[in-house]
């Protein structure tokens, strides 16, 4: 069986407070171990583009589409 990462650049410019745990910190920090030897097996691929029926599966409509709102 073969482990699927899913990543995208996107997530490094993702600004959250202080002490949030998903932090572009965090971020950088696991893609360094990442690049280890024992890795190596991990399918890499950038991360898909979402449609808002995706996104509301794990949001209510109302918070996408605020988001989408929000977003420049």
């Amino acid at each position: 069986m073969t482990t699927l990462l899913l990543t995208h650049p996107a997530s490094l410019d993702h600004a959250t407070p202080p002490g949030h745990p998903e932090r572009a910190d965090r971020i950088r920090v696991i893609e360094r171990a990442l690049e280890d030897e024992r890795f190596a097996m991990l399918v890499r691929e950038a991360a898909p583009v979402a449609d808002y029926d995706a996104i509301a599966l794990a949001h209510s409509r109302e918070y996408v589409e605020a988001l989408a709102e929000a977003s420049p």
